[in-house]
């Protein structure tokens, strides 16, 4: 078997079908189809930290100097 060019794509496939694992067994408690203990929700939320971008508010201060003129020409 040839080996593979492009390395990290394999790495990014491999993460996204463990997020989507993760994501189901965790679907499977909130519908009560499983129970999970304390210790095994803390791994998969540590484990979807890795994979997932945290969405978190964010400020961007500063000054705006621009002026916008409309002229109407008829």
């Amino acid at each position: 078997m040839a080996a593979r060019l492009n390395t990290r794509q394999t790495e990014k496939a491999k993460s996204h079908i463990k997020t989507n694992r993760i994501l189901e067994e965790l679907g499977k408690v909130v519908f009560e189809e499983r129970e999970m203990t304390a210790t095994q929700l803390r791994a998969a939320e540590i484990l979807l930290n890795k994979t997932i971008p945290n969405l978190k508010a964010i400020e961007v201060a500063g000054k705006v100097d621009h002026k916008l003129e409309i002229t109407w020409k008829s």
